[in-house]
Protein backbone atom coordinates (compact mmCIF):
# COMPACT_ATOMS: atom_id res chain seq x y z
CA UNK A 1 0.00 0.00 0.00
CA UNK A 2 1.68 3.53 -0.75
CA UNK A 3 2.05 6.15 1.67
CA UNK A 4 -0.80 8.37 0.63
CA UNK A 5 -3.13 5.40 0.73
CA UNK A 6 -2.01 4.62 4.23
CA UNK A 7 -2.15 8.45 5.38
CA UNK A 8 -6.13 8.49 4.01
CA UNK A 9 -6.91 5.65 5.39
CA UNK A 10 -5.53 6.88 8.74
CA UNK A 11 -7.22 10.06 8.01
CA UNK A 12 -10.70 8.14 7.27
CA UNK A 13 -9.71 6.13 11.20
CA UNK A 14 -9.47 9.26 12.59
CA UNK A 15 -12.47 11.06 11.16
CA UNK A 16 -14.63 7.89 12.23
CA UNK A 17 -13.35 8.01 15.75
CA UNK A 18 -14.26 11.86 15.91
CA UNK A 19 -17.70 11.06 15.31
CA UNK A 20 -17.83 8.42 17.47
CA UNK A 21 -16.88 10.41 19.95
CA UNK A 22 -18.85 12.85 19.34
CA UNK A 23 -21.86 10.89 19.22
CA UNK A 24 -21.24 9.23 22.73
CA UNK A 25 -20.58 12.42 24.17
CA UNK A 26 -24.07 13.52 23.41
CA UNK A 27 -25.98 9.78 23.33
CA UNK A 28 -23.46 8.09 25.93
CA UNK A 29 -25.22 9.03 29.33
CA UNK A 30 -28.54 8.46 28.04
CA UNK A 31 -27.76 4.77 27.12
CA UNK A 32 -25.53 4.15 29.95
CA UNK A 33 -28.85 5.42 31.94
CA UNK A 34 -31.01 2.58 30.74
CA UNK A 35 -28.42 0.20 31.52
CA UNK A 36 -26.40 -0.74 28.47
CA UNK A 37 -23.13 -1.41 29.81
CA UNK A 38 -19.79 0.49 28.93
CA UNK A 39 -19.16 -3.20 26.84
CA UNK A 40 -21.44 -2.22 24.68
CA UNK A 41 -20.58 1.10 23.88
CA UNK A 42 -16.69 0.32 23.73
CA UNK A 43 -16.92 1.43 20.19
CA UNK A 44 -19.14 1.81 17.41
CA UNK A 45 -18.40 -1.81 15.81
CA UNK A 46 -19.53 -2.97 19.25
CA UNK A 47 -22.85 -0.80 19.27
CA UNK A 48 -23.74 -1.90 15.66
CA UNK A 49 -23.01 -5.41 16.58
CA UNK A 50 -25.51 -5.00 19.93
CA UNK A 51 -28.29 -3.56 17.42
CA UNK A 52 -27.58 -5.56 14.68
CA UNK A 53 -28.20 -8.83 17.06
CA UNK A 54 -29.50 -7.73 20.43
CA UNK A 55 -26.67 -8.57 22.22
CA UNK A 56 -23.05 -9.18 21.95
CA UNK A 57 -22.42 -11.50 19.00
CA UNK A 58 -19.15 -10.40 17.19
CA UNK A 59 -17.48 -9.78 20.39
CA UNK A 60 -16.70 -11.15 23.62
CA UNK A 61 -18.83 -10.50 26.01
CA UNK A 62 -18.25 -10.25 30.15
CA UNK A 63 -21.74 -9.64 30.81
CA UNK A 64 -23.83 -12.02 28.62
CA UNK A 65 -26.16 -8.49 28.59
CA UNK A 66 -29.12 -9.03 25.78
CA UNK A 67 -31.90 -7.06 25.07
CA UNK A 68 -33.98 -9.17 27.98
CA UNK A 69 -32.23 -7.55 30.80
CA UNK A 70 -33.32 -3.87 29.92
CA UNK A 71 -36.59 -3.23 32.03
CA UNK A 72 -40.20 -2.20 30.76
CA UNK A 73 -39.20 1.79 31.35
CA UNK A 74 -35.63 1.28 30.15
CA UNK A 75 -36.61 -0.56 27.34
CA UNK A 76 -39.41 1.93 26.17
CA UNK A 77 -36.73 4.24 26.10
CA UNK A 78 -34.23 3.05 24.14
CA UNK A 79 -37.15 1.99 21.77
CA UNK A 80 -37.96 5.51 21.16
CA UNK A 81 -33.91 6.51 20.97
CA UNK A 82 -33.79 4.20 18.16
CA UNK A 83 -36.34 5.49 16.80
CA UNK A 84 -35.24 8.37 16.45
CA UNK A 85 -31.73 7.45 14.89
CA UNK A 86 -32.65 4.70 12.75
CA UNK A 87 -33.28 4.92 9.22
CA UNK A 88 -36.46 2.77 8.16
CA UNK A 89 -34.02 0.19 6.36
CA UNK A 90 -31.55 0.29 9.85
CA UNK A 91 -35.02 -0.75 11.69
CA UNK A 92 -35.65 -3.44 9.36
CA UNK A 93 -31.74 -5.31 9.93
CA UNK A 94 -31.81 -4.14 14.22
CA UNK A 95 -32.77 -7.52 15.77
CA UNK A 96 -32.52 -5.16 19.02
CA UNK A 97 -35.11 -2.51 17.34
CA UNK A 98 -37.26 -5.44 16.38
CA UNK A 99 -37.40 -6.80 20.01
CA UNK A 100 -37.81 -3.99 22.15
CA UNK A 101 -40.92 -3.55 19.79
CA UNK A 102 -42.22 -6.74 20.01
CA UNK A 103 -41.29 -7.37 23.98
CA UNK A 104 -43.35 -4.04 24.68
CA UNK A 105 -45.84 -4.46 22.28
CA UNK A 106 -45.61 -1.11 20.45
CA UNK A 107 -47.23 -0.75 17.34
CA UNK A 108 -44.02 -0.55 14.53
CA UNK A 109 -43.47 3.17 13.57
CA UNK A 110 -43.27 4.22 10.24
Amino acid sequence: MSEKKKLRKSAHKAEEQRRWDEWLRTSGSLLLSIGLPNEILADQEHWTDFCTHARLHMYPSTTKFTVGDIKTTEGRRLMNFLNDLLTPEEKAYSALFRRLRERFDVASPN
